[in-house]
């Protein structure tokens, strides 16, 4: 009964048991796998979208963020660099997760970070407020609006107002943070105007 013969099939016949015994696990743990859900890939959520949700459920989720933020700043004495910062400790997400926050325009403005700016749009009139972008701020909602100015003392194509009460950079001069970069060319691309 030793014959290497008879060894083979017993080896053969306990690595089948133990690969049976291991897709029953897996199907128990992670249900039944199919050829086409292996193979066929899922779709993916455009990252790049634009949900549009109603202007009270927007306001009441720009409101969520400003109470989180304003959550962090007390405990941590500074607001996070990035949204992502508040989750899961001070909220929970945005509406839609799987775009993340991507429909907001945060700025973190000083070293330390002491200020804000949350850039939002509305698909429509809500109360007061219009149809398009607004900014809210540590002040609330709409903390970041005011009168323009209508004045570009340096030239940079942001308005002096807003460069002085939503950037704070210097309204005299085009590159505050002297990068090469003007204040316009940066808040436009995203980056810090003030280089911090």
């Amino acid at each position: 009964m030793n014959s290497p013969y008879f060894q083979k099939i017993t080896i053969g016949l306990l690595g089948l048991i133990v690969a049976l015994e291991a897709a029953l696990l897996i199907t128990t743990y992670f249900g039944v796998f199919t050829l086409d859900s292996v193979t066929t890939p899922k779709q993916t959520t455009n990252t790049n979208a634009v949900v549009v949700i109603s202007p009270s459920a927007r306001i009441a989720e720009v409101e969520n963020i400003v109470a989180a933020l304003a959550e962090h700043k007390e405990d941590r004495k500074v607001y996070p660099q990035t949204l992502q910062g508040l989750v899961p400790g001070y909220i929970a997400g945005p509406s839609d997760p799987s775009l993340g926050f991507s429909v907001y325009r945060y700025v973190p403005v000083g070293n330390p970070i002491d200020y804000f700016t949350l850039t939002y749009s509305l698909s429509e009139d809500y109360q007061s407020l219009t149809k398009g972008v607004h900014v809210a701020s540590p002040k609330g909602v709409t903390g970041g609006e005011f009168p323009l100015s209508q004045s570009d003392l340096d030239n940079d194509g942001v308005d002096d107002a807003v460069e002085i009460y939503i950037y704070r950079t210097d309204s005299q001069k085009a590159d505050t943070d002297g990068d090469g970069f003007s204040d316009g060319v940066e808040i436009g691309s995203g980056h810090n105007p003030r280089g911090n």
